[in-house]
């Protein structure tokens, strides 16, 4: 894929090893404190099952479908493991649901209209954890909500949320994006990411200024397979 060069991920030939995915991971804390303790995390746990469970050259084939993705919407050069650990969090939805016994969420029409993010998230499945891919159904047809005068203030800044892909009330997107903004500001970055149970939930990111097309918003919030996404703008 075109974006290939800006994906360490996609130039693997063989699957990382758990503890060469937790290093990995280790490697954003400051401390050598928070890198001990999140290497640890990652070493057991679900990440380290799915790992595990990954058929061989799997992650390096997840990596060279979804690269072009990742590089649009999270970041324009992930480092090694990074783009593996976006595709395990959605295999993780996946697998809670599967356990449960529940339908996991559709990942062949997270975006109806956009192929490049559909083809990362049934790249999830068929590469990273084809065992979790479950019973898959369209949610092309699902209605976006509309919020009419949902407003927050974030900062000094006040502004409006639209809810873009998926559903979501005004109470619930406010409260992602608000967990958002100020995760962002704690890590003193521009992208974060939200997680329950070490599963990421919502990767949240401010607007790519430098983009040759200037986006309609200024923070963003979307679940790991795009099939719901929430929008700030500041009015």
């Amino acid at each position: 894929m075109a974006a290939e060069g800006g994906c360490a991920d996609a130039k693997l030939k063989e699957n990382l090893t758990v503890e060469e995915f937790a290093t990995a991971m280790s490697m954003v804390r400051q401390t050598p404190e928070d890198q001990a303790t999140t290497k640890a995390e990652f070493m057991s746990g679900d990440y380290a099952r799915l790992i595990k469970e990954t058929p061989p050259g799997g992650q390096g084939q997840y990596a060279r479908v979804a690269c072009d993705w990742y590089v649009s919407h999270i970041s324009p050069n992930p480092s090694l493991g990074f783009l593996v650990y976006a595709g395990y969090s959605g295999c993780g939805v996946n697998m809670y649901a599967i356990d449960a016994g529940r339908q996991p969420p559709s990942l062949d029409a997270g975006h109806p209209t956009d192929e490049v993010a559909t083809k990362a998230g049934e790249a999830a499945v068929t590469y990273l954890c084809p065992q979790y891919a479950g019973i898959v159904t369209s949610v092309v047809d699902d209605p976006v909500e509309s919020l009419d005068d949902c407003s927050l203030t974030l900062g000094t800044d006040e502004g409006t949320i639209e809810v873009t892909e998926g559903t979501q009330d005004c109470k619930e997107a406010s409260k992602i994006i608000t967990s958002g903004y100020e995760k962002i500001l704690d890590d003193g970055g521009k992208t974060t990411v939200l997680e329950t149970n070490d599963v990421t939930e919502w990767l949240c990111s401010y607007a790519n200024t430098t983009s040759s097309v200037l986006p309609d918003y200024d923070l963003k919030c979307e679940t790991p397979m795009g099939d719901k996404q929430i929008e700030w703008t500041a009015n």
